[in-house]
């Protein structure tokens, strides 16, 4: 049997044991990521392939079904109509190719990280890419949301906020201060693409909502250390 230590935030941060057999795999053979790269790769199929074949085949149908699948997980104001799918089905939406490899660029490295910190971090993904196209909804109401995005930033804000709860504690440091000045440089880069303009058609309410909301989950998720 193997020991895993987490934090727990109301005991002042301090380590308790978790007696268990897991041994902590890489992240390609987590079932949670592998079954996240499937969902992403089927809707970027449906969609965005669907329509580049229905193009070049000149089929209407295929060009239609897949705009229709687009529009129908997007994220906007129809929301508030009763479309309560949307907040969730827009995360594994994107526009183009380079959309979807920018976003697993960012990924990939960002779950590793958390994922070794703390077990929920596909939660986190998940709920902080909720929470960002929340707010892009809310402060431009007039605009329509997808991508993963959201979820990556607040993995950065759970990464950030986990690797500075491992310095004050004195674990992990050879790893937690490189991470948190890595995810640091992320965020800083984020805002200043924000701030100059020049990223066209980039979501970055959604991007602040999904940062903002990692920074509080990273606060009271459970660590997994050794």
């Amino acid at each position: 049997m193997k020991d895993h230590f987490f934090f727990d935030p109301g005991d002042g941060d301090e380590p308790r044991p978790e007696t268990s057999s897991e041994r902590l795999e890489p992240i390609t053979a987590d079932p949670g990521f592998i079954a996240l790269l499937w969902a992403l790769g089927l809707a970027y199929l449906a969609t965005c392939c669907l329509e580049e074949v229905g193009l070049v085949l000149r089929s209407r149908t295929l060009v239609g079904f897949a705009r229709l699948l687009m529009d129908a997980g997007a994220l906007d104001t129809r929301l508030l109509d009763g479309d309560l799918w949307r907040p969730l089905t827009n995360i594994f939406l994107h526009a183009d190719f380079g959309h979807l490899f920018g976003n697993l660029v960012c990924l990939l490295p960002l779950a590793a990280i958390v994922r070794h910190w703390t077990r929920w971090w596909l939660g986190a993904f998940i709920a902080c890419g909720v929470a960002g196209g929340l707010l892009q909804i809310i402060i431009h109401p007039d605009t329509s949301v997808i991508g993963a995005s959201g979820g990556i930033s607040g993995l950065a804000g759970v990464g950030i906020v986990c690797a500075w709860r491992l310095i004050k504690s004195g674990q992990r440091l050879s790893l937690a201060v490189p991470v948190l000045v890595l995810i640091a440089v992320f965020i800083y880069l984020q805002f200043i693409g924000a701030a100059s303009g020049k990223a066209q058609n980039v979501a970055h309410m959604a991007h602040l909502g999904g940062l903002l909301a990692g920074l509080l989950m990273g606060r009271c998720l459970p660590l997994r250390l050794p």
